[in-house]
């Protein structure tokens, strides 16, 4: 009877982070439909939960400047929300794809935002 070899499996390790915020600005996070926390998740590539119960957002990423980045745009969205500054642009290109564009610009850098970005292809009727 042959004998079977057990080899190591390769870890990945995960790094984390966890953002508090009042969960009243819990809209801000998840924008409409989603489509800023889905353009947040798209342009970091982090795994952003929010758990609006406790005023939480778990980010990971195999990557530890995955997770900073995702956590200062979160952090920066959050501080331009007493501001009400944010400018979303919705566009829909030949009725097929609707784009929606949030410019959150930095608290302290005038003229310098995070574009966070979201797409959907709109089904024909």
């Amino acid at each position: 009877m042959k004998g079977t070899q057990n080899s190591p499996q390769k870890q990945t390790q995960i790094y984390q982070s966890i953002v508090q915020f009042d969960r009243e600005k819990a809209g801000l996070i998840f924008g409409r439909k989603g489509k800023t926390l889905n353009g947040l998740k798209k342009s970091t590539g982090a795994k952003i939960l929010v758990n609006v119960e406790n005023g939480e957002i778990h980010i990971s990423a195999t990557s530890e400047r995955i997770v900073k980045r995702a956590q200062l745009s979160i952090q920066e969205i959050l501080a331009v929300a007493d501001t009400h500054r944010l400018i979303y642009l919705n566009i829909t290109f030949s009725s097929l794809t609707d784009i929606s564009i949030c410019f959150i610009p930095f608290a302290n850098q005038p003229n310098q935002f995070i574009i966070v970005y979201s797409s959907t292809e709109i089904e024909n009727v």
